[in-house]
């Protein structure tokens, strides 16, 4: 597409012209741009993500809309990237002519303008003709001798310096630093290459919108202290059970083209990740950046993803059951064992599949002492999963948490109303700490006694207990969970 910027008051004459090709190898983004009448400054921008292109057009024209730029009729400069020479010089020879008979046509029936300007066909101003050379204008005044003698006479430029005739100063080149940008902007650096991977498209295995993903319980009730009562078909936990670490990332389901979140949401990941995956097996596990790093997994949201920051985040994927693996949780945890050693040898260099470790427990008194072990380590928790147990896409019994709660005191300012099943009641509680009242944010986790009744039991002031897992940056409890109203002192 072909934009002008025309104001002869201020004697601006620029161009700038942006072409998607998306169909070339590799797909990319070209920008050419300069003074009307000159070749301009060429600039490519490569990409591998489809819709990049179309953004980035979209983004760059309203950028050049605001500021004046206009759309204009005009060849394709772009055609320089996948058309002969011969066509292209066709078209500049050609187009002079037209110009000229448009212009004397004009001049005689609309405007006359000025000695050294002629009219605009399309803005109707009169504008500087720059169909005649530059020092056509010397020669009128001074002799054709004189320009000549004077750059060589008077005064020599160093290296990278040219010698302006205007002002007979020496000026930075700039035609050579023109063209070394162009150049840098063309090499195409080490990380795209690593990124330009083949990854044979698969289909999706695994809907989680529509057929869920397994969720755990709490192993015990925050409020009576009891321990989450087992399915038929198994021991009562954690006699027997597994136990494995809560990992602090993100919870993502390999459906097999992508990572989803549990509600059914995208998170885009780099070529170079995503390679390691299977295309014939559905994966339910965490994306995970290290212990005591939740807060910088903002990375996985993001629309785009960032090739270089995955890579230097060392993003590993920590994989613990499949939905659509048969047999029980130990058959399937085998299997996806021997699928990692499979794909791990795949491609060289570091593998980012990992398989969560299951230790076998005994009962409450060995949950604890592994849990204190990994959360003194920096862990978030840790998982209970029952023996011989199937994956059930709901909140199940067959799997417990076991967190790190703290506990502390807020007053409620406010209320959010429910929806979905908590339609006409309570939704969360709005509060601020009662230590820090710069602090605010909701709590939820009510029975529905108190999500009916909350303005008569729970009125504006009121302060309550609530349980949380540690904090934000911002000193923001990190999901808190109502546990009872603090009683009159």
């Amino acid at each position: 597409m072909y934009f002008e910027l025309v104001n002869p008051d201020k004697n601006n004459y620029k161009f700038w012209e942006i072409e998607d090709l998306k169909y070339s190898n590799p797909p990319k983004v070209v920008v050419r741009y300069g003074k009307i009448g000159n070749q301009g400054i060429t600039k490519e921008f490569i990409y591998h993500n489809d819709n990049w292109g179309e953004k980035y057009m979209q983004k760059q024209i309203e950028s050049k809309v605001k500021k004046g730029y206009v759309q204009k009729s005009k060849f394709n400069v772009f055609n320089i990237f996948s058309k002969p020479n011969v066509k292209k010089t066709s078209k500049p020879s050609t187009k002079p002519k037209q110009s000229i008979k448009k212009v004397s046509t004009q001049l005689k029936s609309k405007k006359i303008c000025p000695h050294g300007k002629v009219l605009n066909p399309k803005t109707g101003r009169c504008v500087i003709d720059r169909s005649k050379p530059k020092p056509s204008i010397k020669k009128v005044t001074t002799p054709k001798s004189k320009p000549k003698p004077q750059s060589k006479s008077k005064k020599t430029c160093p290296q990278g310096k040219v010698l302006n005739p205007k002002t007979e100063r020496c000026v930075i080149d700039k035609s050579k630093k023109e063209t070394k940008k162009v150049l840098k902007i063309k090499k195409t650096p080490k990380v795209v290459k690593e990124e330009s991977v083949k990854i044979p498209k698969g289909r999706i295995l695994y809907d989680v919108k529509k057929q869920g993903v397994m969720l755990a319980h709490t192993f015990k009730d925050p409020k009576s202290g009891k321990i989450k009562t087992a399915p038929k078909s198994s021991t009562q936990a954690p006699n027997g059970w597994f136990l494995s670490e809560k990992y602090d990332g993100y919870r993502a389901i390999w459906n097999g083209q992508d990572f989803v979140s549990r509600n059914g949401n995208i998170f885009p990941s780099p070529p170079n990740f995503k390679k390691w995956l299977p295309n014939n097996v559905a994966l339910d596990g965490e994306l995970f950046m290290g212990r005591e790093n939740f807060e910088k997994c903002g990375l996985f949201r993001k629309k785009e993803a960032d090739c270089e920051a995955w890579s230097k985040a060392n993003v590993t994927y920590q994989i613990f059951d499949s939905p659509t693996m048969t047999g029980m949780f130990e058959e399937r945890t085998s299997k996806i064992q021997k699928l990692i050693k499979e794909q791990c040898k795949k491609y060289s260099g570091k593998c980012p599949l990992i398989m969560t470790k299951q230790v076998k427990v005994k009962n409450e008194a060995d949950v604890y002492k592994h849990f204190d072990k990994l959360v003194s380590k920096g862990a978030e928790g840790v998982m209970l999963r029952a023996p011989n147990s199937p994956y059930e896409p709901k909140r199940s019994n067959y799997l417990l948490k076991v967190k790190q709660l703290f506990d502390a005191e807020c007053k409620i300012i406010g209320y959010k109303q429910g929806s979905g099943k908590y339609a006409n009641m309570l939704g969360a509680f709005e509060c601020e700490l009662v230590k820090n009242k710069k602090i605010k944010f909701t709590i939820s986790g009510m029975d529905d006694s108190v999500r009916k009744n909350y303005k008569k039991t729970h009125p504006i002031g009121t302060i309550v207990t609530f349980t949380y897992m540690g904090l934000s940056e911002r000193g923001v409890p990190r999901h808190p969970n109502y546990l009872r109203k603090r009683g009159k002192e």
